[in-house]
């Protein structure tokens, strides 16, 4: 850490590099009715409160029933429908939105403590801290997948519409197409409910916002990934750069550190990323099918001498390429990202081999020992994010896919 850095954390030890890290994002989640937490507008932690109280909490309410709601009625019209892709594609982006929302509900009750814990360990770390590009870069990583996914839903929007009023609405009017438009978003809700322009206008909020929630989830996993990376390439240069007895016993205690940051990260993300892999693997395995079989479930209903039409069109060419290569993308950066945790927590091994055998004393083992079979690596709850993981991951897609194309 710098010298201006090192003074100015030592005269305000509310400071918080992890907060900093996260404080854009979590600001965009309060204002999307996910946050419920005070002081995201200050420059220290020193302000962070849980708070159910104010006028925040009337918007943060209305924001779970309605998403509830939402789930509900999309879970009671897969069950009443028969079981296609389309069916079970609408209910699992649905619940994925219901789950994201209680698992960032939970996140916001441990939000101020965690930073708490996190700062704690950050100021033990001082003297190691060298990174300075941390923090921008999880913000220009908020920024672009967010902007990303917003451009994505607009293309999705225009898409859409285009569709309605091409296959399914021989109407010009707005009513008319605005009703079309709810059918092929939200057709649990028409289904169950009467149309009125409020309750489109209302569900069709809760479609951003479980939008907004499934880009989200992948942002924190992003920028957690970036924050524990570049303490551990931190703490790897003082390791190569250290290479005597009396350091060993500090180093590991760094370690230690350094992987109790990773623990206080996985107990809050483990759930997130468990969804995060389980959605990737279906909604790819979903875009491959509809990709290989040159078909797509929204044009079932279409009549045929309009299909090559729609096919053809600029708003379905480019709605569907910019999907795909996103979903790709996002999958590659978000998996390859907390897979590189695991491999940078390894790199310590390489250092302890080099260690001379009249160097090699009790701390030496002790470290080896610890990196060896203590696993530090992103966690899904179930599993751990490695590399080879990932193959199994890529594996399990071709051979999903495989079957699908089989059993169509």
């Amino acid at each position: 850490m710098s010298k201006v850095n090192k003074l100015f954390v030592n005269q305000n030890s509310e400071y918080s590099e992890v907060y900093q890290c996260f404080r854009f994002g979590m600001r965009m989640c309060r204002w999307a009715g996910f946050f419920p937490v005070e002081g995201l507008d200050k420059p220290t932690i020193s302000g962070l409160r849980y708070n159910l109280k104010g006028f925040y909490i009337i918007y943060y309410v209305a924001t779970i029933v309605v998403g509830s709601l939402s789930a509900i009625l999309t879970f009671l019209w897969l069950l009443e429908n028969d079981l296609t892709l389309i069916t079970v594609s609408d209910c699992i982006f649905s619940m994925t939105g219901f789950f994201s929302m209680f698992m960032m509900a939970g996140m916001a009750r441990d939000w101020p403590v965690f930073m708490r814990k996190m700062t704690e360990i950050e100021h033990h770390l001082q003297e190691i801290r060298t990174s300075k590009n941390t923090i921008t870069c999880c913000n220009i990583m908020t920024s672009s997948v967010m902007i990303a996914a917003l451009v994505e839903h607009v293309l999705s929007v225009i898409y859409i519409i285009y569709l309605t009023k091409q296959c399914m609405s021989s109407s010009t009017e707005l009513y008319e197409i605005l009703m079309e438009y709810f059918v092929v978003i939200a057709p649990y809700y028409l289904q169950h409910l009467p149309y009125n322009h409020v309750a489109g206008f209302i569900f069709k909020i809760v479609n951003i916002q479980v939008t907004f929630l499934w880009s989200f989830t992948d942002v924190l996993i992003i920028c957690f990934s970036i924050y524990l990376i570049s303490y551990f390439q931190d703490l790897n240069k003082v390791i190569n750069k250290r290479r005597n007895d009396s350091s060993w016993e500090q180093l590991r205690v760094h370690y230690s550190r350094v992987e109790e940051l990773v623990m206080q990260v996985n107990e809050q993300l483990r759930l997130i990323i468990l969804q995060s892999f389980v959605t990737y693997i279906f909604y790819i395995c979903t875009q491959l099918f509809h990709t290989l079989k040159t078909s797509q479930s929204r044009l079932i209903d279409c009549d045929k001498d309009k299909v090559d039409i729609i096919r053809h069109s600029p708003e379905y060419l480019t709605y569907y390429v910019f999907s795909f290569v996103f979903l790709v993308l996002r999958f590659v950066v978000t998996s390859l990202l907390a897979a590189n945790v695991s491999l940078v927590a390894k790199k310590p091994l390489t250092a302890l081999d080099l260690v001379p055998s009249s160097e090699y004393g009790l701390e030496v083992r002790r470290f080896r020992l610890q990196i060896e079979y203590t696993p530090v690596a992103m966690s899904g709850l179930f599993f751990y994010v490695t590399r080879p993981m990932l193959l199994q991951v890529v594996g399990s897609i071709i051979t999903y896919e495989l079957v699908m194309l089989q059993l169509h």
